[in-house]
């Protein structure tokens, strides 16, 4: 029996279900932006000079990661009222990329009321976007 085989044998396979909502935004140009909960491992990361961008909310900093392709639009989405709304409501990970924004929590597949209460939450965070920026938006591209 040869090494690759051993291993191969001893090799496990774990298959993950969680669910995501994917909605195509109405934007023709959009960059991409990431927020989520900050975990260890993003931490460790910091360390090592991979930071994520810091918010004047240390508290917010502390909880979130954010990363953009375009910092000034991260400013412009997460001021001061966006960063109380994510910390009083528990948020799934958004993730906007290529004009369409997913949510999932990464851990659980949700039934349909769990849908519509995502698309909820997902209808308030756009209902805090700041009406110059979404001006903008409509006009770009």
């Amino acid at each position: 029996m040869s090494r690759y085989t051993q291993q191969r044998e001893s090799t496990s396979t774990t298959t993950y279900q969680f669910s995501y909502l994917i909605v195509h935004l109405p934007f023709a140009s959009l960059p991409d932006l990431l927020i989520r909960p900050e975990g260890m491992s993003d931490k460790l990361a910091g360390a090592f000079g991979f930071d994520d961008i810091d918010f004047e909310s240390a508290e917010f900093s502390r909880r979130f990661y954010v990363r953009s392709s375009d910092k000034r639009f991260s400013y412009d989405v997460v001021h001061p009222r966006m960063m109380e709304f994510l910390l009083t409501t528990r948020p799934p990970c958004v993730d906007i990329e290529n004009g369409r924004c997913c949510l999932s929590d990464g851990e659980q597949r949700w039934g349909p009321i769990e849908f519509r209460v995502k698309l909820a939450w997902l209808e308030r965070f756009y209902s805090y976007w700041p009406q110059h920026l979404t001006e903008d938006l409509k006009h770009s591209g």
